[in-house]
C-alpha cells in the first residue's frame, strides 16, 4: 500500500473509533470471502462500504470486491457509499 493510502486508512480507522466502532484489522487474499466470514461470525445484519477507487476497467481485469461479496453475502444487507467528486 502506498504511504498516503496506509495514512488515509489510518484516519478513517482512528475516525470509525471516535464514532464508537470496532475497528477489525486483517489482511486476505480474499478480502470478501474474509469479510463475510467475520460477520457471520459476529451476527452481522449489515455492511456499509466505500464505493471502490479501481477504474473500470480495473475492475474488469481484478475482479470486483463489492460483486464478490454480493455474491457471498445473500443474508447480509450492503450498503454502498458513493465517493465524493472531490476524490
Amino acid at each position: 500500500m502506498k504511504e498516503q493510502e496506509q495514512r488515509r486508512l489510518e484516519e478513517h480507522a482512528v475516525l470509525a473509533e471516535d464514532l464508537g466502532a470496532e475497528v477489525i484489522r486483517t489482511s486476505s487474499h480474499d478480502i470478501a470471502k474474509t469479510l463475510v466470514k467475520i460477520a457471520h461470525e459476529r451476527q452481522v445484519t449489515q455492511l456499509v462500504l466505500g464505493q471502490p477507487a479501481r477504474s473500470h476497467w480495473e475492475e474488469l481485469l481484478r475482479g470486483s470486491i463489492i460483486n464478490r461479496l454480493l455474491r457471498l453475502s445473500t443474508d447480509i444487507d450492503i450498503h454502498l457509499v458513493p465517493r465524493s467528486g472531490e476524490e
